[in-house]
């Protein structure tokens, strides 16, 4: 009787473990189908992608009214965005996309948002490989066409600082970023301080007072920034908005002081917009950081984490904007006469030395703290007197940026140039 038990036990043992591993088997099958599958697209995307570098090469014979843009994240492509929608009918405009694989994929993402074609999307690895009329950048990139080919190369930057070029030991990747500087054939200058700072990389005449395209709309009455209010649902409306835009280095406010930073200024009868840097993503941690910050959002009605890359969206609708020493957050939000707190950052000047003398003309026009318990009285303080450094905030700005408000124009003034030779 026992014995007829244990083997119907020991049968029923068997066949589930006979059923358990062809469980195993099928799943394993179809995972294996499933990476075959992705190589033949990825071979067919090869394929697709050789065959456009041929097809634009042999293009570039004829007529080349090809113009590459260089970016690696969604704020690179706004430095551009405003010369791409004057010319796109133009010219024929080719996006690159990095060769890292992670930024590739969220750069590319975003571009086919913002309405960029698919096949105008390069990857890095095929870009190099055409015969690119110009290669436009607002980054210091590597990853540039081959030097067989004769391409303009244009640097346009993106932003006022001129920290790059700080030949310092302290910075390892300096001395690589300046070697590749040095393959850009035009610059586009941002403002006075670009001179002096270009003086060892290039002659007068490859170098072009521009200004900064993008903060064109800052100065322009008829762009409507208050659709970005329609997006965001405080409670309370009547409240000031403060935005803080923090820099993602890590010895720098949002690094050093974290949430407990954010949680103070919460305490405030403030609605508070937090604009993070979109290379906040490669600091350690940050996927930790950023769902507690998400919970945070959900919990306090007076909080909203900024969702568009473009930080210059959410500077007109302040009454102040916070960030820190070295951003470009600072200096543009002086251009729509905002009050500007700034976390001041001993081990920058420490690190960058004289030739940041930028920054320091930006102290004069801002409001400057070294801790978290300064803030609070400084935001009541700056809502009161919003007027107070007007003058100088104006001031800073005329010395900062050339042709505000037109440097779009310029821009396209010296591609159409450069298109002709």
């Amino acid at each position: 009787m026992f014995k007829k038990i244990r083997k119907t036990i020991e049968s029923h043992r068997n066949s589930e473990k006979i059923y358990w591993k062809f469980l195993v088997l099928v799943k394993d099958f179809f995972w294996r189908l499933s990476e075959a599958i992705k190589s033949i697209f990825n071979y067919i995307h090869y394929i697709k992608e050789f065959f456009l570098v041929i097809f634009l090469n042999i293009k570039s014979l004829h007529s080349n009214k090809l113009i590459a843009y260089y970016g690696n994240a969604p704020f690179v492509f706004h430095a551009f965005e405003t010369i791409y929608k004057k010319i796109k009918n133009k010219y024929e405009i080719y996006f690159i996309i990095p060769s890292k694989k992670r930024e590739a994929e969220n750069y590319k993402n975003y571009l086919i948002k913002q309405g960029i074609p698919k096949n105008k999307i390069i990857h890095s690895n095929y870009g190099k490989l055409i015969n690119w009329k110009i290669f436009i950048s607002s980054w210091i990139v590597e990853e540039l066409p081959l030097k067989i080919f004769k391409t303009k190369k244009i640097q346009m930057y993106h932003g006022a600082g001129t920290s790059v070029f700080q030949e310092n030991l302290k910075i390892k990747s300096n001395y690589r970023i300046l070697e590749n500087l040095k393959k850009f054939d035009y610059h586009f200058m941002v403002g006075p301080q670009y001179e002096k700072a270009l003086e060892k990389y290039c002659d007068s005449d490859h170098r072009f007072p521009v200004g900064y395209p993008k903060l064109d709309k800052l100065s322009n009455k008829k762009f409507n920034f208050k659709k970005i209010l329609k997006k965001i649902s405080f409670k309370n409306k009547n409240l000031p908005i403060i935005v803080y835009s923090p820099h993602h280095i890590k010895y720098f406010s949002l690094n050093k002081f974290g949430l407990k930073l954010i949680k103070l200024m919460l305490k405030m009868k403030i609605n508070l917009i937090v604009k993070l840097h979109d290379h906040i993503k490669r600091v350690y941690g940050y996927k930790k950081f950023n769902s507690k910050l998400l919970k945070m959002e959900k919990k306090y009605p007076n909080l909203h984490i900024a969702k568009e890359p473009d930080s210059t969206l959410y500077y007109p609708i302040a009454d102040v904007v916070i960030t820190d020493v070295a951003t470009s957050a600072g200096f543009e939000a002086i251009i729509c006469d905002k009050p500007v707190i700034i976390f001041n950052s001993k081990k920058w000047f420490k690190i960058h030395g004289k030739l940041n003398y930028i920054e320091k003309k930006l102290e004069k026009a801002v409001y400057v703290i070294n801790s978290p318990k300064e803030l609070p009285r400084m935001i009541k303080y700056a809502l009161k007197n919003k007027k107070e450094k007007s003058p100088q905030r104006k001031k800073v700005v005329k010395e900062v940026y050339y042709n505000l408000g037109t440097a779009t124009k310029e821009a396209i003034k010296v591609i159409d140039k450069l298109m002709k030779n």
